[in-house]
Parts: C-alpha cells; sequence; structure tokens
C-alpha cells in the first residue's frame, strides 16, 4: 500500500488454466501452465455429476508447472484447474 492505495503488478502476471475433462475412474486431468509460468495455486471443477459421490480421490500439484486431479468414479467428470505465475 502507497499513499493509500494498492499498488503492484503481480496479479496481472497470472494465467488460469484448465486441464482436459475426465469422467472415467481410472483416468487423470492435467492442467499445464505456460511456458516460464510455475503453479501458484490449484484445484478441480466438478464439470458432470450424479448420483453417488461426487469428489475427486486426489487433487495435488505433480510438478512446479502442472496441476492434477484424479477422479473416483464414473458417476462424476473433473477438471483440473491451476493459478500459474
Amino acid at each position: 500500500c502507497q499513499s493509500g492505495a494498492w499498488v503492484g503488478t503481480k496479479l496481472l502476471d497470472k494465467n488460469i488454466v484448465t486441464g482436459n475433462t475426465t469422467c472415467s475412474s481410472t483416468a487423470m486431468s492435467v492442467a499445464t501452465c505456460p511456458s516460464g509460468k510455475t503453479i501458484a495455486s490449484g484445484g478441480w471443477r466438478l464439470t458432470w455429476y450424479g448420483s453417488g459421490n461426487n469428489a475427486p480421490d486426489s487433487s495435488y500439484p505433480r510438478n512446479a508447472t502442472q496441476w492434477v486431479t484424479n477422479s473416483n468414479g464414473d458417476n462424476n467428470c473433473f477438471q483440473s484447474v491451476a493459478m500459474c505465475e
């Protein structure tokens, strides 16, 4: 904060990327940062659901540039989401 106003461009340097949508119990969705960017945060979004369990088995950074979400059944679809900086 400078003179009562927030100053900086760090937020402008961020990108939101999404991975493939997966609807299989054995598949994973991978969101990959563009060249020169690294993972700042990540997660997943539910793109379709049926009855039963509607949460992924896991969602985590695979490395400095990829976020992975693993599905847990055939009654739902997930997509990895990553914020890159």
